[in-house]
């Protein structure tokens, strides 16, 4: 966890994080920033699926992107 990241945000609880909560402020910033690091990660580094295949790959095969 980074200071500037998830540990700005210990005070939401997983209630708050829930599918269609609306953030505004700081706690939108320090989201954004932690969602998209996170998703960096998810590309950049190599994490395999149970078939082998890099996750990378496999959601270049499916036309998703971030």
């Amino acid at each position: 966890m980074k200071a500037q990241g998830w540990k700005k945000l210990i005070h939401l609880s997983a209630n708050d994080l829930s599918i269609g909560a609306m953030f505004i402020g700081d706690d939108a910033k320090v989201l954004q920033t932690v969602i998209r690091d996170t998703l960096k990660i998810i590309q950049n580094d190599p994490v395999y699926l149970k078939s082998g295949h890099k996750i990378k790959e496999y959601l270049n095969t499916r036309k998703i992107t971030f």
